[in-house]
């Protein structure tokens, strides 16, 4: 069974000034930016968005929701306050693009996780909207990044070594079904 790593960010969370580098789409990693960071911070329309840690355990839920009504399994996943990666599986359809990076926008597994995503951010948008009174309120940057994971290493890596770091940036992750203390 295929596994993907796929991660979404918060609205205006992953800006271009940041000391990793940005994400620009169909383009990848570019290193920082300031004077673009602040021609864009200009354009945006709200503040940057943050996933609360009382919010973390009902968007786990969306997640949950979402892959069981997608016949999709969830392994892993790390919400803090400006991301959500996630681990999940699902039968078909396969990565088909054998990319060693990023899923390429043809390849049916990353249209398939595209939809996946989409699910989920879409209901928990609702959800925080609920929540939190916030009509209105862009929740998610556009687009994700989806990664397919390369064999058990890869895996392992993932659910007992990266996931888990992410306490340290005030998250919760849940591996395997389980809160990871």
């Amino acid at each position: 069974m295929p596994v993907y790593h796929l991660t979404l960010h918060a609205y205006g969370s992953w800006t271009e000034d940041h000391p990793d580098g940005y994400v620009q789409r169909d383009e990848g990693l570019k290193q920082p930016n300031p004077k673009l960071n602040e021609a864009r911070r200009k354009l945006q329309k709200q503040e940057a968005a943050r996933f609360d840690a009382a919010y973390h355990e009902m968007l786990y839920d969306e997640w949950m929701n979402v892959c069981e009504r997608n016949e999709a399994t969830l392994h892993g996943v790390a919400i803090t306050p400006t991301h959500i990666h996630v681990v999940l599986s699902f039968q078909s359809p396969a990565c088909a693009c054998g990319a060693m990076t990023y899923c390429r926008k043809a390849c049916p597994a990353y249209r398939h996780s595209a939809d996946l995503a989409t699910r989920f951010k879409k209901n928990a948008g609702m959800a925080l909207r609920r929540a939190t009174g916030e009509q209105g309120r862009k929740w998610f940057s556009r687009g994700w990044h989806l990664v397919p994971v390369r064999g058990h290493p890869h895996y392992h890596r993932l659910l007992h070594g990266y996931l888990p770091q992410h306490r340290g940036e005030a998250g919760t992750v849940w591996i395997n079904n389980k809160r990871h203390p």
